[in-house]
């Protein structure tokens, strides 16, 4: 991506377990009201999600690497897929990671690893959605 953007990880899957999800309206004022950037890369495990930001929201652009057929990350279903196809998407994840880093503000959830881990590599430049301060669980 060229030019500053902003990055949201935003969760869908079995996260529910550990936390209640978040609407992506949540994500979306918590940018605005921190940035007037509206280019976005969207790091999801489900591309309903990006689906529904790029309906939602079209004076933003929104750019992912998720698939069509990413339909949320449940670890169960995911330790039982070959190891190649683990394998992209492990990479899948660490490029996004990337992404987020890269950005000029991430949103995110604490709560999450991902979140857990941006908020202990970036602190000036990510924001949790679920809690105001990055925090060790």
């Amino acid at each position: 991506m060229e030019g500053d953007y902003v990055g949201f990880h935003i969760r869908g899957g079995d996260k529910y377990l550990e936390h209640n999800l978040l609407s992506v309206n949540e994500y979306i004022d918590k940018a605005e009201s921190v940035t007037d950037i509206r280019q976005a890369y969207v790091f999801t495990d489900d591309y309903s999600i990006y689906e529904l930001l790029c309906a939602e929201y079209p004076y933003w652009e929104f750019y992912t690497l998720a698939q069509k057929e990413d339909e949320g990350y449940f670890h169960k279903q995911f330790i039982k897929l070959p190891v190649d196809v683990r394998k992209a998407k492990m990479v899948y994840m660490f490029a996004s990671i990337e992404m987020l880093s890269n950005a000029r503000h991430s949103f995110c959830t604490y709560s999450s690893n991902v979140g857990m881990f941006l908020g202990m590599r970036n602190r000036t430049n990510v924001c949790g959605i679920d809690f105001d301060d990055w925090r060790i669980w």
